[in-house]
């Protein structure tokens, strides 16, 4: 689960969102395809289940947040909710 792996923004795409750890978070194509690498959809019991699935992995490294980091992450969940929700909205309108 966790983002090891990456892809390429597609030529004609806008790059939308980024950080050091992750060069391609978000592309939006021709107004009606949205790539994300990152998880707008997380509730709280779903980062519960993805942590504990995924305990094994979380090794230290410099972008690798342990248990307790990614707990911490939860106050974000309703925003990221929210940005969710409002993605789906805009291309519900398409």
């Amino acid at each position: 689960h966790w983002h090891g792996e990456t892809f390429e923004i597609p030529a004609g795409a806008s790059h939308e969102f980024y950080s050091e750890a992750c060069t391609n978070q978000c592309f939006i194509y021709n107004g009606r395809v949205v790539g994300l690498q990152f998880h707008v959809e997380v509730t709280e019991g779903l980062l519960d289940a993805i942590i504990s699935n995924g305990e094994d992995e979380l090794v230290p490294g410099e972008y690798v947040q342990i248990r307790e980091k990614l707990l911490e992450g939860a106050v974000h969940i309703k925003r990221n909710n929210e940005l969710m929700f409002s993605i789906l909205d805009e291309l519900d309108k398409l």
